[in-house]
């Protein structure tokens, strides 16, 4: 998954782009592309700043703005792998 996919998703929801948080940051759409992209961090003022701006409460900051923008839930899940016997038939 994309880094910070839980704001990404709320800000898609009130159709907030880059641009306007940006200008709403002062900062300049490179800058807030480079965060969402996991090259350096927003500041927690940054953080809550567009948490506002589509309604997530501060109490989800740990899900908007996980370290490293990748939540655990983000990780994939690892497969379970099932051997065939020698055979070739299925075990079950």
């Amino acid at each position: 998954m994309k880094p910070y996919s839980y704001i990404r998703g709320a800000l898609r929801q009130y159709d907030i782009d880059q641009q306007y948080i940006a200008e709403q940051l002062g900062r300049s759409r490179a800058y807030v592309s480079q965060r969402f992209s996991g090259h350096g961090t927003f500041t927690l003022e940054e953080a809550y700043q567009i948490m506002g701006m589509c309604g997530v409460p501060a109490s989800e900051v740990y899900k908007a703005f996980p370290p490293g923008g990748q939540a655990v839930h983000d990780k994939p899940k690892p497969r379970l792998f099932i051997a065939r016997r020698a055979d070739g038939a299925r075990p079950w």
